[in-house]
């Protein structure tokens, strides 16, 4: 057939399979025109393809330029099958049915394979979707052009595109696990979002670290979707990950994109990571997240200027202020899901109901505090009463409850790995309830598991199956248990009776210890005997030293009930224990600081044999190049060895000097003090007697580490902490804020939110005692319209910051105050007409009253709140003589000894 007819027949729509028949048949489109369905059945055709010669030989046709510009963008490949095989049979399908438009525009086309066109109608799949698919397609076939040009195989499979056209709802949000793209975008806003997207524009590369649940992939989802004239694509996963096919798409994109590749840590080892962010260009930035302590600090350290980590203190205010704009919508979500039940309270917008900000405050007043998103969405979304209710749907669906308790268990193990379907399989066998029907065929079970994960309760990975969250995995078992406890035990046995290694059980232990499930992994390895606790414990020491630490840890409660054989097994492991702790690399000092303690509380005599086996030479090393984020640790480790053995911490002292301290607080983040809190303290305190001379060389560190900073990374709290002196010193406390660009900081501060507002507050507040002006010029320097608008959105939800950003704005100017007290004035009198808490407001009030003294007793009075109020005095400090100067050496001097031996 020539490319004439060819076209004529595409062009009204046919498919090629069946262009290929009629073209072996002989047949022109003109002969087929007007023919009857009967007479093509006679001709050779079946039913289906009469019916469609039928139909499409009456459509106007398709222009060919058309045509030709809709293969060309597709390759002649289906969009939906994306996997870039064009010699399959195709056709040309409209989006918007041809007998409702007649619209032949190529926006309304797109190139299909017969069997997804069967499914596109079957099914129904949305207009909107099937743009996506085109979209999609048109972007990942562009991409293989380049590799064709190479002549080299595009791997279809290793990457995904990501779209960010269709909306998500909040019922997405609530949801255990966040897909929708431009949904991800609009959760990802603020300071930090803004240094992200910067980071990423100027560097190429973003690295996001965390938490399990602290919001990595929605936030790289949405910070990917702010380069609006980028192509987004993510890495897809799989059993044999190559870093080869990442770097040939760095090296053959050629139009603007962004990678995302989550949980890089999982696949690639920590020198692939850097490679392939050493790699990156303007054409192609790569986002990667990782979880925090699943991979080598190291990838951090070469990248401090491309990493950012999200913790729930970040994240907060942005989160709630999310629902707190939707609270309609999400107590509608709540309602129509009958899971509007908060320790018997409902959400509402009138009495007996409480209100969402309410809500929020009891979330913060919890004794287990919130520490990620996935957490305070968990809570909000009523995770208990959704996972109870899940559990109890799949008791009743041929007991599903028990294949899910088993994924949750494997995930948890096996660090987020899942189960394939013929460990699914072998549970229906091994299981005394599931093998009492005949074993499911796998073609059953995978449409069961894959309808669980159209309900977001499961999720695949390369061909594994899991829960969609750890938390989920974690809580689900917590629910399991009590309900079956005897299931659970079974179910959890025969996992731990099949593991070879140790590190699955020590953490599935610390992840089930607060669920109801915390018996019974004791109870497994008490039912082992002596001895299995003797090698168990050499098998953790062999495997990691984290995992051994970890281990004792769990088991420091029934030392108490068992500690003679407890004392034993350790005695019996001191060469292990030593040698994992001198082989351990990482320079990570929570797990050395765990043992020290463990052994030191329970086992003191064992706990000074273990401690003279360290190798001094090795640890000081560690010390020397450790990340400044570790001296927390640190300080905490040597809280112990300084009671243990003094002696020896002598003898790391004289290994380290200033230098070492100097060399480290270097690598301080910019702004974060508070690390560099740590720092000194840890010199001060076990290695160092502190000179005038190191004060002021720290002091030159912090001026570097803050003068440029942006206002949200200083952390002035800490700023005192390690140099308790500095409050004394006039002259290095001018130093300090004569670096500071505060035209610029107060521009910040106005779009800042409260976490933020009691930042530099604190530092001006002990400022003040010298150098009041500062304080004056600060404020003076603020838009105070913008600050009005900002104050606001925000003082219902954070009241503490709230109060000490107002008693920040009472070290300003008479003139100005005037005007801070007019926009005030009625947020106060907003938070004491409907709020309960008296010790609260009266501590605004007394704040408020630095600014406006009339105002403050009117409404002491009005509200009937009893408060004295006193006048701020300044204290005036000591004179301090400080003869020292930094040209001349011979006026050094030591400070006093902070040192603990």
């Amino acid at each position: 057939m020539n490319k004439r007819t060819l076209n004529t027949f595409l062009s009204r729509g046919f498919p090629t399979d069946l262009i290929d028949k009629i073209d072996k048949l002989s047949l022109t489109y003109s002969a087929l025109n007007n023919i009857s369905k009967k007479t093509l059945i006679k001709i050779g055709f079946d039913e289906k393809e009469a019916l469609i010669i039928h139909t499409k030989t009456g459509r106007n046709r398709i222009e060919k330029e058309v045509i030709k510009s809709l293969i060309e963008k597709s390759g002649g490949c289906c969009c939906f099958c994306e996997n870039g095989i064009n010699n399959q049979p195709y056709q040309i399908h409209h989006i918007e049915e041809y007998h409702l438009s007649q619209n032949n525009n190529e926006s309304n086309l797109l190139v299909v394979c017969p069997t997804h066109h069967f499914v596109i109608h079957s099914e129904k799949i949305s207009q909107t979707e099937q743009i996506i698919k085109k979209n999609k397609w048109s972007k990942i076939w562009e991409i293989s052009k380049e590799y064709n040009n190479k002549q080299l195989s595009y791997p279809f499979k290793s990457f995904s595109i990501i779209d960010y056209i269709k909306e998500g709802t909040l019922a997405e949000v609530l949801s255990f696990s966040i897909s929708n793209s431009n949904l991800c975008e609009s959760l990802t806003f603020g300071t930090l979002a803004d240094n992200a997207y910067s980071i990423l524009l100027k560097t190429n590369t973003l690295i996001l670290a965390g938490n399990s649940g602290s919001g990595k992939s929605t936030f790289s989802l949405g910070i990917a979707g702010k380069f609006k004239t980028s192509t987004v694509l993510k890495y897809e996963p799989k059993i044999d990950n190559k870093i080869e096919d990442i770097l040939n798409l760095i090296s053959f994109t050629v139009n603007e994109s962004i990678l995302i590749i989550d949980d890089a840590n999982l696949y690639f080892s920590s020198n692939e990571i850097e490679k392939i962010l050493n790699a990156t260009t303007k054409k192609l930035k790569i986002i990667i997240t990782f979880t925090s302590g699943t991979v080598d600090e190291g990838v951090e350290n070469h990248f401090p200027l491309n990493s950012i980590f999200l913790s729930w203190p970040e994240l907060e205010i942005r989160c709630k202020q999310y629902f707190l704009d939707k609270e309609e919508l999400l107590i509608n979500y709540l309602n129509e899901n009958n899971i509007n039940n908060f320790d018997n309270n409902t959400i509402g917008f009138s009495f007996p109901s409480i209100t969402l900000q309410n809500l929020f405050d009891s979330f913060s007043n919890r004794i287990d505090k919130i520490k990620t998103v996935w957490e305070f969405i968990y809570l909000l979304s009523n995770g208990h009463s959704k996972i109870d209710n899940i559990s109890t749907k799949l008791y009743a669906k041929e007991r599903l409850d028990i294949v899910v308790f088993f994924c949750s268990v494997v995930q948890i193990g096996n660090i987020d790995s899942g189960v394939t379907i013929s460990e699914v399989q072998t549970l229906y066998r091994e299981n005394n309830i599931l093998n009492l029907s005949s074993e499911p065929e796998q073609k059953w079970l995978l449409t069961i598991l894959d309808k669980l994960c159209y309900e977001r309760i499961l999720k695949t990975d390369r061909g594994r199956y899991k829960t969609i969250h750890r938390k989920f995995a974690q809580n689900f078992i917590e629910s399991f248990s009590f309900k079956h406890p005897e299931e659970a035990d079974n179910i959890l046995k025969s996992y731990l009776d099949k593991q070879t290694n140790a590190k699955p059980i020590v953490i599935l232990w610390s992840w089930l210890k607060l669920t109801s499930a915390k018996f019974i992994i004791p109870k497994w390895l008490k039912s082992k005997g002596y001895n299995f606790h003797i090698n168990f414990i050499s098998k953790c020491a062999e495997e990691d030293f984290a995992i051994l630490t970890n281990y004792l840890s769990l088991i420091e409660h029934s030392i108490q009930r068992d500690k003679v054989v407890f004392e034993k097994i350790i005695n019996l492991n001191i060469e292990g224990i030593s040698s994992s702790m001198n082989n351990y690399n990482e320079p990570i000092f929570y797990y050395h600081g765990n043992l020290y303690r463990i052994l030191k509380q329970n086992v003191n005599s064992i706990a000074e044999q273990v401690f003279k086996k360290l190798d001094i030479n090795i640890f000081t090393d560690k010390i020397k190049i450790a990340s400044p984020n570790e001296y927390f640790n640190l300080n905490w480790m040597f809280n112990s060895l300084i009671e243990i053995n003094s002696d020896i911490v002598k003898q790391i002292a004289e290994k380290l000097s200033f230098s070492d301290c100097l060399n480290t607080l270097t690598n301080v983040e910019s702004g974060n003090v508070s690390n560099i809190e740590e720092v000194i303290i840890f010199y001060r305190r076990y290695i160092l007697r502190f000179k005038r001379s190191y004060f002021h060389k720290c002091i030159q560190i912090i001026i570097s580490k803050t003068s440029n900073s942006s206002y949200s990374s200083l952390n002035f709290p800490y700023f005192y902490s390690g140099l308790t002196e500095f409050i004394f010193i006039k002259k290095e406390i001018k130093a300090v804020l004569k670096n500071l660009d505060f035209e610029r900081l107060t521009k910040e501060l106005v779009c800042c939110t409260p976490r933020d507002w009691n930042n530099i507050g604190v530092f001006l507040l002990y400022t003040n005692l010298y150098y009041p002006e500062y304080s004056k010029n600060f404020i003076d320097l603020i838009d105070l319209p913008k600050l009005d608008e900002t104050i606001s959105k925000y003082y219902k939800m954070d009241r503490y910051n709230f109060r000490c950003l107002i008693h920040f704005l009472g070290c300003s100017s008479s003139s100005k105050k005037k005007k801070i007290s007019k926009f005030l004035l009625p947020l106060i009198n907003d938070l004491l007409t409907n709020s309960l808490n008296k010790y609260e407001l009266k501590e605004i009030l007394k704040a408020f009253y630095k600014i406006d003294k009339i105002e403050s007793i009117r409404l002491s009075t009005e509200f009937k709140i009893s408060i004295s109020f006193e006048e701020d005095e300044r204290n005036e400090l000591p004179n301090f003589d400080d003869s020292f100067n930094s040209n001349d050496l011979s006026t050094d001097y030591f400070l006093d000894d902070y040192r603990k031996y």
